[in-house]
């Protein structure tokens, strides 16, 4: 154990001040002026070591990831080493890879994790408060289209905390008032994806949801949240939401108040 923490130690120290006397660039690479063709041939030569040695000591006996490899060699030959060329370098070692769940035990150990889950529980509390990205990007740009559209409502469009009915929630509930009148109504919008939304058993869901919000009073309008990643895509279908929201506030404020109907 002695030895291999001794050539561990020899093999970080070995380059130690290196960033001097090499560069790298597309692929070539120079030691103290000789060029190497690829970034292994180069390593063996700062190392003075085989690869399979040189990758056994940092992947196996020091526990690096490859990110770690990654970072101590950019820190120390002066120049940005890809991501693809450490994993590369890794597996034609001829070392072990580490699995999934082997990768995850050792960050956790390493104490590693206490960054990513901190990022990730803000990351989940902001979409339980604002919703998800496309959510929020369709209610900044709903709310620039009516305005374009120059509506006679007065429109309020709430956030996804708000559990409108019974135990379901509504992604953005929407609430249009008759400057006129001061009559209103309330419209659902849903925003779907393949993933929240492909098994049976979400779809059957939203079915009971779609009818307890319209047996309440919400006219549900649902769009497709994966067709919106573009964003020459997303302008043309908030407006078409637009459109239909705008003609939804009239048959309920204008047309059913005219005839008699109810909103």
């Amino acid at each position: 154990m002695a030895e291999s923490s001794d050539k561990t130690c020899s093999i970080q120290s070995s380059i130690e001040g290196i960033g001097h006397r090499c560069t790298g660039r597309r692929q070539r690479y120079t030691l103290d002026g000789k060029i190497f063709g690829n970034f292994q041939l180069f390593l063996e030569a700062v190392f003075n070591r085989p690869l399979a040695e040189i990758v056994h000591a940092l992947y196996i006996e020091n526990q690096m990831s490859s990110l770690d490899i990654h970072k101590v060699f950019s820190d120390a030959f002066g120049f940005e080493v890809s991501q693809r060329t450490i994993s590369t370098v890794i597996k034609d070692s001829g070392v072990k890879i580490r699995g999934r769940a082997e990768t995850k035990s050792l960050a956790w150990k390493q104490g590693k994790m206490a960054g990513s889950m901190a990022r990730s529980r803000q990351s989940r509390k902001q979409a339980y408060l604002l919703g998800s990205r496309a959510e929020q990007k369709i209610r900044y740009l709903l709310r620039e289209a009516l305005m374009a559209l120059d509506v006679k409502w007065d429109v309020v469009i709430g956030d996804n905390l708000q559990h409108i009915h019974e135990r379901f929630e509504i992604d953005i509930p929407l609430v249009l008032i008759d400057r006129g009148t001061g009559r209103a109504c309330r419209i659902a919008i849903e925003v779907d994806s393949a993933y929240t939304h492909s098994s049976t058993k979400v779809r059957d869901r939203d079915r009971r949801k779609d009818g307890a919000l319209r047996k309440a009073g919400w006219p549900v309008v649902r769009i497709d949240g994966d067709c919106l990643r573009k964003k020459s895509v997303l302008v043309g279908a908030v407006a078409d939401l637009a459109l239909t929201v705008d003609r939804i506030a009239k048959e309920k404020l204008v047309d059913g108040f005219s005839s008699g109907g109810r909103s």
